[in-house]
């Protein structure tokens, strides 16, 4: 087989240290640009990891501290109470002068707004909805569906839909995906 001299210079033109350093180098930085982009990748997993495990914190320290509010605990007796009560009504402590200003309308009214910042601060992520719902599920529901008729009343007096209106959000999402016996 003959090979002209032209074709062997260009083999070696191309084979040159020169050439071989190149390509060398342009393996080096593509491996560099895979490692950067890898890198970013570890840091946005991590940073959303820890993410998550502050807001499950937030959301079991928020759990363990409700757990001894005596105004929220009351709150709940006294929803439970009206709700079962053939003499007294939950609409009158959002309607009767007298009665929205007695203590046992400052109770619903205490637990309705706690419930009303917890959803505020589901919807922004600061709590873990799943857990609070998990463990809080059928009292919240509970508690909801006993006041929802004083909800309506407190809307109407106030000619807004927007009083409650994050419980109620997410009150209806947990409707929609009830929780399942295990």
């Amino acid at each position: 087989m003959d090979v002209s001299p032209q074709a062997c210079e260009l083999a070696g033109n191309l084979f040159s240290a020169a050439s071989i350093n190149n390509v060398i180098l342009l393996c080096g930085v593509v491996a560099t640009l895979m490692a950067i982009k890898s890198a970013k990748k570890a840091a946005v997993e991590a940073i959303n990891h820890n993410r998550e495990i502050a807001r499950q914190t937030e959301t079991a320290l928020f759990m363990f501290n409700s757990r001894s509010d005596r105004n929220l605990i009351e709150g709940y007796q006294t929803i439970r109470e009206i709700h079962s009560s053939s003499t007294d009504n939950i609409v009158s402590y959002a309607t009767d002068d007298t009665k929205r200003k007695s203590e046992l309308a400052e109770k619903i009214r205490y637990t309705l707004n706690f419930w009303e910042r917890v959803s505020v601060c589901v919807s922004h992520g600061i709590y873990c909805e799943k857990i609070i719902k998990d463990s809080m599920y059928t009292t919240v529901m509970g508690m909801f569906q006993n006041s929802q008729p004083y909800i309506n009343a407190v809307r109407t007096d106030k000619r807004s839909q927007t009083p409650y209106q994050d419980f109620e959000a997410m009150v209806t999402r947990w409707r929609a995906a009830p929780l399942l016996a295990k």
